[in-house]
């Protein structure tokens, strides 16, 4: 049977690994892309995050189509993570930026319980009725058919009626527990996404009607299933999460614009359009195997989370030009306060990074990306954090 999912768009671009003090600062929300003034820090050959289980990660080196190790081209002939051109640094110490305000509302709180609660539901059987209405969860057994060719097949599947899960939902209001129901509709759930705008002839039998049962919010729930004792200590923890999230979401908004206003007042030159498409080289392969483990390719993953494929290339395309601007201010900011990279500074970064990625040894994380990549990475890092640690908050 195949899992239901909802998904976000990940952000896969970098990832600091402990090389330097603005793992918080840089940290990306989750959206397309992560040109939004983040760190060089360390990451893997393919500029995507350094989480081993993450689709695109590829520590042993092997080729996953978003890159071929460190200082290597990617298909598009380019490396935005080592770009050609040139920048001359206007101001970027002390730059004034408009503090971003952010709150969390008790709705906002409140949907975060309900959705606890509805996790925490149960299924009970409808009894004293046998047709099935808007909103029941049925157990169904169906067969998808596609100009008469079997598709798919599942048994024993709880599809809620009006989540727009499944295709045939509709169809099934009014039918009887134990028949056979034959609902013919157009092909819109993208896990059929090779079939996407077909007509598919669903068989349907309903096994049993049933209803979920939300429990009430009570110390004892709260004991029982999660790490607090009470409602009251509960709903606490869901506001300050919140409050995290919604802060480091303002961090991550004043520090884009932080860097958009040293850009504007930076003259670049020279800047390759192959390094840029290298980047969305990287992340559509990314993306692409992301989108193939719910069955989907990366057109509808693109539109399950609400954009147009071209909308989403056009984001990678922004995200790019941002990245590689970024990455050459950060070299020229580095080559221009002369920072420097201390013995023990590079040891304690390479060994933190090896034992957060699965390295065996620091050593085996520095012969795949190279010692000299990892100490201009250390550098963006150290950069990085003289700007962002020396903003004017308005």
């Amino acid at each position: 049977m195949r899992k239901r999912w909802m998904v976000m768009l990940l952000c896969g671009c970098l990832a600091l690994a402990g090389c330097g003090d603005s793992a918080e600062d840089g940290e990306t929300d989750m959206q397309v892309g992560g040109g939004k003034g983040q760190s060089g820090g360390l990451r893997n050959p393919d500029g995507g995050e350094d989480n081993s289980d993450q689709a695109g990660d590829d520590k042993d080196g092997e080729d996953d189509g978003a890159g071929n190790g460190a200082g290597n081209e990617t298909e598009s002939g380019g490396s935005y993570w080592d770009p050609k051109g040139s920048v001359v640094p206007g101001t970027y110490l002390g730059i004034s930026v408009d503090k971003i305000k952010f709150e969390v509302s008790d709705e906002e709180v409140q949907e975060e319980i309900d959705y606890f609660l509805q996790s925490q539901a149960e299924l009970i059987e409808v009894e004293g009725r046998n047709t099935v209405e808007d909103g029941d969860v049925v157990n169904v057994d169906f067969t998808l058919y596609i100009d008469g060719a079997e598709i798919d097949e599942e048994t024993g599947s709880n599809v809620e009626l009006g989540s727009h899960s499944y295709d045939f939902e509709e169809g099934l209001i009014g039918a009887l527990i134990g028949e056979c129901k034959t609902v013919e509709t157009e092909i819109e759930d993208v896990y059929y996404s090779d079939y996407l705008g077909q007509t598919g002839t669903y068989v349907v039998t309903i096994n049993k009607i049933q209803k979920q049962l939300i429990p009430e919010l009570t110390d004892e729930l709260i004991g029982n299933t999660t790490d607090y004792a009470t409602v009251e200590e509960y709903r606490q923890s869901v506001y300050e999460g919140l409050m995290a999230d919604a802060e480091q979401q303002a961090s991550n908004e004043q520090i884009h614009n932080l860097f958009e206003k040293i850009f504007e007042d930076s003259q670049f030159t020279g800047l390759a359009d192959e390094d840029q498409q290298s980047y969305v080289d990287g992340m559509i392969s990314y993306y692409t195997a992301y989108a193939s483990y719910f069955g989907m390719d990366i057109q509808s993953f693109a539109e399950v989370n609400g954009y147009t494929y071209d909308d989403f290339l056009k984001m990678l395309q922004e995200d790019a030009e941002f990245m590689v601007k970024e990455y050459l201010l950060l070299d020229a900011v580095a080559e221009a306060e002369k920072l420097e990279v201390s013995d023990q500074e590079y040891t304690d970064g390479l060994t933190a990074y090896a034992s957060q990625n699965g390295y065996e040894s620091p050593q085996d994380a520095e012969n795949e990306l190279g010692k000299e990549a990892i100490l201009r990475d250390m550098l963006r890092d150290k950069a990085y954090s003289l700007i962002v640690d020396s903003i004017i908050l308005n």
